[in-house]
């Protein structure tokens, strides 16, 4: 009878444990989606940069994060030039932060 006792306990613990890492993992999938949520409603996303930081430092264990852009880089122009042509549309995009 005490090992049924034993066995029974056990199977009660795990069910336990199963059900709070359910529930942790409901809670982290609503935080994800609440996130991407407001990063979809937001009208600026330069509102949203540290919280994208934190957001991807959470989830991926990174310790820093650095947030950039992809952009044409600049190159020297006279002073009637166009109004795009400081940018070097041929060359290689360069990350600016």
């Amino acid at each position: 009878m005490n090992a049924r006792k034993g066995h029974a306990d056990k199977i009660a613990e795990e069910s336990k444990k199963a059900l709070e890492e359910k529930a942790k993992l409901l809670v982290e999938a609503k935080k994800k989606e609440d996130f991407f949520t407001k990063l979809e409603e937001s009208h600026d996303l330069h509102d949203n940069l540290e919280e994208l930081a934190n957001f991807l430092a959470e989830n991926t264990g990174a310790t820093g994060v650095y947030i950039g852009k992809l952009v044409a880089p600049l190159k020297q122009i006279e002073d009637d030039a166009g109004e795009n042509d400081h940018l070097d549309e041929e060359a290689p995009k360069v990350i600016r932060y």
